[in-house]
């Protein structure tokens, strides 16, 4: 999942599913809000909603309502961490609708790579 947005904050979300290449897309009205971008996942997923297991986002500040998609499709979402400059190593973290994820498990993911 992720938006294409031009030189005036116009957004198209996109969403691509890997297995079969379908392709969804739709205008969202209000740009990168991250709130109204979650409703439109769900507009656009709900049909399929037993179907979805998992989506992958970029970790842009458009995908924050995460949390929203996940309790409207019952669906983790998994997002990208990257590492310092000169790793090249990536650490996805599944988000779930429960907060005791965070931060306790992320900081020790994170503490784990380091070493």
């Amino acid at each position: 999942m992720d938006l294409i947005v031009d030189a005036h904050n116009h957004a198209i979300l996109t969403i691509v599913e890997r297995s079969t290449n379908m392709l969804f897309m739709t205008k969202l009205p209000h740009g990168k809000k991250s709130e109204p971008l979650a409703k439109a996942v769900r507009r656009l997923l709900l049909p399929y909603k037993k179907h979805i297991k998992t989506i992958t986002t970029d970790n842009g500040p458009e995908f924050a309502a995460h949390k929203l998609i996940t309790k409207y499709l019952g669906a983790v979402v998994i997002l990208p961490i990257l590492m310092p400059h000169g790793r090249k190593e990536r650490l996805k973290i599944q988000t779930n609708s429960s907060e005791s994820m965070f931060p306790n498990k992320l900081t020790s993911m994170i503490s784990q790579i380091k070493r």
